[in-house]
């Protein structure tokens, strides 16, 4: 049996709209200081193993759970705390730890299962040099 032309463009229809008829189309939100956000200048994002979005920002870490933010500062004389609040990179590791890249700060290695940061700079006199 011979297939005609027409055919194979007629079955190349179908398959086109049976595959464009399962097409996702995503709708996006756009959050603010209004909803909560710490900073509207967002230089990172991130979604984490738990679902939690991260949002780095010119005035702190956001972590925002679908509903709510926590925000993340530094904290004066605070150990443990965020060395900087502008965040340029936030990046997650295979171990689920966070990393997050400060403008002045240095690095940060934030670990969720004990709620701290552990601050890592050039100084090689520091407790975590780079």
């Amino acid at each position: 049996m011979r297939i005609k032309k027409r055919h194979c463009i007629i079955i190349s229809l179908l398959f086109a709209a049976a595959f464009s008829a399962q097409t996702i189309n995503p709708s996006f939100e756009r959050i603010t200081v209004t909803e909560g956000l710490s900073q509207n200048t967002v230089m990172s994002i991130v979604q984490d193993n738990y679902g939690f979005m991260w949002f780095g920002t010119q005035d702190g870490l956001n972590r925002f759970d679908g509903y709510n933010f926590k925000i993340f500062r530094n904290k004066y004389n605070v150990k443990n705390s965020l060395s900087n609040n502008y965040i340029w990179k936030v990046y997650e590791d295979e171990k689920g730890m966070l990393w997050i890249g400060t403008f002045g700060g240095g690095l940060n290695k934030y670990d969720p299962l004990k709620n701290l940061f552990t601050e890592f700079n050039a100084d090689a006199k520091s407790k975590n040099p780079l």
